[in-house]
């Protein structure tokens, strides 16, 4: 099933140009359409020679990984500060993991072992939905519920970067499966990384003035 997956070839999933939103919806959902930063060179600029090179990958995750952090960041940071500020109501304190918990869970283990599980998600969502956004949408609408089941209702934000994850994978899924596989792992461990980094700082910071 995965294999026949992997080598699909419809005419709206077939390569990664489809990824772009046409321009008058494009605009209407967001007129910067920031997916352009993460995706353009993919899509239009990039040959195959050109896709294998480091500094291309590199330059790939960090963008993709800014895409995704950046929208959460402003999210919990504006939501933090109504409650906090405007309405006077703080927010519950988050459990911190432990360091041991962050560096191999969030940074090796999750990665690898949701980007394994979104293949099956995203192939069973492609029989369904003929435009990768929608795919996108709904597997990330699915990731911030199931991950705001386990974590709480501030983990919804999590829908947005499985969205930017789902496109990424559709992007090189058409490249191959094996990049399509790595290209989001990383890209999720990237962000996941940033992410403890930010924590730990915060933590380290509240300490220090403490």
């Amino acid at each position: 099933m995965l294999s026949a997956f992997a080598h699909q070839e419809t005419s709206s999933l077939r390569t990664a140009q489809h990824l772009l939103p046409a321009p008058e919806w494009g605009k209407a959902i967001m007129r910067l359409r920031p997916w352009d930063l993460a995706f353009a060179t993919v899509t239009t600029n990039a040959t195959d020679e050109m896709r294998t090179t480091k500094a291309f990958g590199l330059r790939y995750v960090l963008r993709v990984s800014a895409l995704a952090l950046i929208p959460v960041l402003a999210f919990v940071s504006l939501t933090h500060f109504i409650a906090d500020v405007v309405l006077g109501m703080p927010l519950p304190a988050p459990r911190i993991p432990s360091v041991l918990q962050m560096t191999f869970g969030w940074i090796v283990f999750s990665p690898l072992v949701e980007t394994a599980i979104m293949i099956p998600v995203i192939y069973l969502l492609t029989r369904v939905l003929q435009r990768p956004i929608y795919v996108a949408a709904v597997s990330g609408a699915l990731w911030g519920v199931a991950h705001a089941y386990s974590n709480g209702p501030l983990a919804l934000v999590t829908a947005w970067p499985f969205f930017v994850y789902t496109l990424c994978f559709l992007a090189w899924r058409s490249s191959s499966l094996k990049r399509a596989y790595w290209y989001t792992a990383v890209c999720h461990a990237n962000y996941n990384a940033i992410l403890c980094g930010i924590i730990l700082g915060a933590v380290a910071g509240a300490g220090a003035t403490g």
